[in-house]
């Protein structure tokens, strides 16, 4: 792109860095992941980004940048081509409102489900309602999805970085509580996973997640019990 590359303060596991890193791989641009100086909400890190949480980038004027939507939309804006919002208003929003779905809905299922790779049991009776709440989520997705092999048509957008970290957690965290990954449920979304899983960047960017996800599963093993 002939700039330097950007400095990425991320972690390999989570779905909102992922999101950056998918977005970078698509549109070509270099990032140079780098965990945060001293840890997320550290007070060190918190002089470069007060909010203390990853992803975030260093801008070239020093700024540094939080937020992963926040992230994506720079980098379209400072790299427009490839575009990952192309086409008519409608068309960018669609892109943007299946963004908003992933993350208003799809991860307010999915998040208490991270208990497998933390260092808290997973409550299984409260799990019947997160589950149910997870699948409700997945049927917006549905809803709003496009014919083609990705979520918006038939090239990679924005919308596309936003769900596969999130449609891979889904399949990743269900047996190990006790589900089915409900995804294969929905008409639409059971073949957009299918298919979108299989365009290189998702299958570099799943390369990257899967192995260390299990890894940290297994070794968090006995966290899907009673809390």
């Amino acid at each position: 792109m002939g700039d330097d590359p950007i400095t990425l303060y991320g972690g390999v596991l989570s779905p909102y860095v992922a999101r950056v890193r998918l977005f970078g791989y698509a549109k070509g641009i270099e990032l140079n992941e780098v965990a945060p100086p001293g840890g997320m909400m550290t007070e060190e890190y918190k002089t470069h980004n007060p909010i203390g949480r990853i992803p975030s980038i260093v801008l070239y004027d020093g700024f540094v940048l939080p937020e992963s939507q926040a992230i994506c939309e720079y980098l379209e804006d400072r790299y427009p081509e490839p575009s990952l919002i192309p086409g008519t208003p409608e068309e960018r929003a669609r892109i943007r409102l299946l963004c908003q779905v992933a993350d208003a809905y799809v991860m307010k299922g999915l998040m208490p489900f991270f208990a497998l790779i933390r260092s808290i049991p997973l409550d299984l009776d409260r799990a019947v309602g997160w589950h149910a709440r997870l699948v409700e989520a997945l049927s917006h997705v549905d809803a709003f999805l496009v014919p083609g092999s990705h979520a918006a048509g038939d090239r990679i957008t924005l919308a596309d970085c936003a769900l596969v970290p999130m449609l891979f957690y889904t399949d990743m965290f269900m047996p190990p509580s006790g589900y089915e990954s409900p995804i294969g449920t929905f008409s639409r979304l059971g073949a957009y996973w299918g298919s979108i899983q299989q365009d290189p960047h998702v299958i570099r960017l799943l390369s990257e997640m899967k192995p260390v996800l299990d890894a940290t599963l297994a070794d968090a093993g006995g966290n899907a019990k009673h809390g």
